[in-house]
């Protein structure tokens, strides 16, 4: 079953969502965890922690269309200090220099790389037609909580520099994250004042509650791809002995919402995260905050860097990329 999904104001598109109570599962998802059964992969979790890095990127990759060309791409640092940030500058075909566009990446804290989300930010890249800049925050365990969030408030904090090396003209930017990057995205933005917050965030299938107690954790904790036993492992790698309650790590229970920038939210029917992402988004709402919904009823988490396997991941990227592009350009003076 073909599911069409439509940026929405998020108490539309809760709306809508319950509306729609039939649990969606369509023909190219069904396939890929029938795949997934059949292979008896390894946790990750099962793996010391090196060969867990490797797979993750392996098993991503199995996943991935091939790379597409892009204009450029620049290995960069960024920072003034002596821990400089390293981070990877695209600029797509047609890309122009109205707006500059961060992206950071998921894995839980624990996995993933610039690299390993190579392909999603080339296809971003190319149909935002902005530069974009994606971060190499640190990971746990070597570097757990909040060294991560600390790296991406030092991007942040880095824009006027990132947009005079990339030749953007404008103070307008938006910032992206992916799963994890979404929980460090705004978690970031929380802590600083409004003069450094960007003219978008997009939060792609964020983690935003670490007390594993949603509906939508219970239901698809098991079977689709991210389960509660690896989520589980990230949280005690990420957090440590950090309470799971802290509101820098659990946003949906910070205090101050009301501070955070106009938001688009990404969230898949069929994760584990689903849940609290919407919780957040109507938290946001309820603060005053503008905050857009694309929900993909028959999607899991990851699904945009699937797109071999998942085809319609490539279409709701182009949708992502076109309201980024849309809200950046309609707010250049």
């Amino acid at each position: 079953m073909s599911y069409s999904s439509d940026i929405l104001p998020i108490l539309e598109s809760v709306n809508k969502i319950s509306d729609e109570k039939e649990q969606i599962l369509n023909d190219d998802v069904g396939t890929l965890l029938l795949r997934a059964q059949k292979a008896s992969l390894t946790p990750l979790y099962e793996l010391p922690l090196k060969e867990a890095r490797a797979e993750f990127d392996r098993r991503s990759g199995v996943l991935e269309l091939e790379p597409e060309d892009v204009l450029k791409t620049s290995d960069i640092l960024i920072g003034d200090g002596e821990e400089k940030i390293p981070a990877r500058l695209y600029r797509g075909h047609g890309c122009r220099h109205e707006a500059l566009v961060i992206f950071v990446h998921g894995g839980g804290w624990v996995l993933g790389n610039v690299e390993s989300y190579d392909r999603l930010c080339r296809r971003f890249a190319n149909r935002i037609r902005l530069p974009v800049v994606s971060i190499e925050y640190r990971l746990a365990p070597e570097h757990p909580f909040p060294t991560a969030l600390n790296d991406v408030t030092t991007a942040i904090l880095a824009r006027s520099d990132l947009a005079q090396l990339t030749g953007v003209r404008t103070e307008k930017w938006a910032i992206m994250g992916d799963s994890a990057g979404g929980n460090l995205v705004s978690a970031a933005l929380l802590e600083l004042p409004p003069h450094n917050h960007p003219d978008l965030q997009v939060l792609i299938y964020p983690a935003t509650d670490f007390s594993y107690n949603t509906g939508s954790r219970l239901t698809y904790g098991q079977g689709y791809l991210l389960d509660s036993s690896l989520m589980a492992w990230f949280s005690k790698l990420y957090l440590g002995e950090l309470d799971p309650s802290n509101p820098r790590a659990s946003i949906l229970a910070h205090r101050s919402l009301a501070k955070s920038p106009s938001t688009l939210l990404v969230t898949a029917g069929l994760d584990p995260l689903s849940d609290e992402g919407v919780a957040y988004g109507c938290k946001l709402q309820k603060a005053g905050v503008g905050v857009d919904h694309l929900h993909c009823a028959d999607l899991l988490h990851g699904f945009l860097s699937m797109p071999l396997a998942l085809p319609k991941a490539v279409m709701v990227t182009q949708q992502i990329s076109d309201y980024v592009r849309k809200i950046l350009q309609n707010n250049i003076v």
